[in-house]
Parts: C-alpha cells; structure tokens; sequence
C-alpha cells in the first residue's frame, strides 16, 4: 500500500460480497470514485483471495482508458506476496496474471527476482516480455540491457561476485 494510506482489513466471511459489489461500482462510476474503489481492492488485506480476483476479473471488463489503472492496481497489491508465490504466477495462463507478477516483481524491489525476468525477455506476448524489461531496468537502478537475455544474465552474474 501507498506509505501515507493505512491498510484496512476485510472480515473473510464477507470478502465476496464486498469485492463484486466494488467491482460492480467501479464499471458504473465517475473516475475519481474509480480511483477510490482501485485503492481500495488495492490496499485492502483480504485472507480470501476476493479483491485480488476482483481486480484481475475487473481488467477484463474494464474499458481501454481504464485498463492501464487496473493493471497497475493488481501489480501493487501482488507485490505484497511472497517472492516464491509471485515467481509461481508468472506460469499461470492467464496472461494478465502474468503480466501483474512480472510488474510486481519489480515493484517489490527483490534482485533474486532478476533470473526469472530474464526468461521472460523473450515471452511471446509482448506486454510480458516489456514488462520483465522495466521490472529488470528497476531492480537493476536503471541499468538497460534491453531485451537482451545475455547482457542481463552477465549483469546478474556481477552482482554474485560482489
């Protein structure tokens, strides 16, 4: 979560109701209340699993200027899970799913994460594939390889010997 916002808590028992019912809003809603619902599905802690459904199913249904805000919403609240827990969803087919891990990947700010973003360099969709480049270019404080999986395994290499 944002530093300045505290975390609220969702009791599990009523996680369901409250992320479709957000979900919902969200699709009918100004963008200032949008922003405020993002936040929320965001930096709420959730034991369920609901708000985090809520935003990748909310991508989908999003319209095109919305997209990016949600993505980025998913990316945020992903990057509270475990580093073995996101580098376990960038194998997931859901594309977006992916493409969150690989931006939370970099947001969390773990260089262990950097082979796994290696691979995905050269991924078939390109959003991941640009993804994993920005994520390496954060974790790396602006080093820029590319997309070019050699020159960053002999970056990562480096930072061994040290």
């Amino acid at each position: 979560p944002s530093p300045n916002r505290p975390v609220r808590e969702i009791a599990p028992d009523k996680a369901e109701a409250e992320a479709k019912k957000l979900s919902g809003e969200f699709l009918i809603s100004r963008p200032q209340r949008q922003r405020e619902i993002l936040e929320i599905l965001q930096d709420t802690k959730d034991s369920t699993g609901n708000f985090t459904q809520a935003l990748i199913d909310l991508v989908a249904q999003a319209k095109d200027e919305q997209k990016e805000l949600v993505r980025r919403a998913l990316a945020e609240r992903l990057s509270r899970q475990t580093l073995a827990s996101l580098v376990k969803r960038l194998t997931e087919e859901d594309a977006e799913v992916r493409l969150a891990a690989v931006r939370a990947l970099g947001i969390k700010g773990d260089q262990k994460a950097m082979p796994e973003l290696v691979k995905l360099l050269t991924d078939s969709n390109e959003d991941i594939s640009e993804a994993a480049e920005e994520s390496l270019k954060a974790l790396s404080d602006g080093k820029d390889f590319g997309r070019n999986p050699q020159r960053w395994q002999e970056y990562i290499d480096k930072l061994r010997l040290r």
